[in-house]
């Protein structure tokens, strides 16, 4: 029974991975990997596995509508559908994402090509918008209501449009290994020498 329950929020959280990368903790990481690797590194989106993890991860005791007499299985597959109708507006976002990270500025057009898609530059504003609106959450804290706190963005990477040119700022925080090293190693000199101090 547990391993079942476990099983099951490995699936949901690979759909949330794939449309949301975040670092995690490395043994969840890694027990994730080994059954779900190929959907969260792929960059097509394959809506009948997405679906499937869905339709096997999901509650089944979260009911979508209020009690309006209405039979299990017909909840499901409301909720099964309202899910997919969320899927099909981000299914675009991890293919642009993949894009947008190796750049630091494009051209929409030349975007447009890379996606293999005959979108023209107004479908495309359409879809870099709503990645921006798609990969926002609301920021709270503990002395705040639930549904009080600022918008902020879930991902490090951000974008913004001049003309037919988009610049792309990538926010990841890079830790500074070197300063790091050095500081400890002066650190340890100092122990070192505290030691090599005579004793009155």
């Amino acid at each position: 029974m547990i391993r079942k329950k476990t099983d099951k929020m490995y699936a949901l959280l690979a759909i949330l991975l794939h449309f949301c990368p975040k670092r995690i903790d490395d043994h969840i990481n890694s027990t994730l990997m080994t059954n779900h690797s190929k959907f969260i590194n792929s960059t097509d989106d394959d809506l009948r596995d997405i679906e499937q993890n869905f339709t096997y991860g999901c509650p089944k005791f979260v009911s979508p509508v209020g009690p309006f007499g209405e039979d299990d299985i017909s909840q499901l597959v409301l909720q099964r559908k309202l899910f997919m109708r969320e899927i099909h507006q981000q299914c675009t976002l991890p293919l642009i994402r993949s894009y947008l990270k190796l750049y630091t500025t494009i051209d929409i057009n030349k975007l447009a090509n890379l996606l293999e898609k005959k979108h023209d530059k107004d479908t495309l504003r359409t879809y870099l918008v709503r990645f921006v609106y798609k990969n926002r959450q609301l920021q709270t804290s503990t002395d705040k209501r639930p549904n009080e706190g600022s918008w902020t963005s879930s991902t490090n990477l951000d974008f913004f449009i001049d003309g037919e040119m988009i610049h792309i700022i990538d926010n990841t925080v890079t830790k500074r290994y070197a300063e790091i090293f050095l500081r400890n190693c002066d650190k340890f000199e100092e122990l070192i020498n505290d030691f090599q101090k005579p004793t009155k």
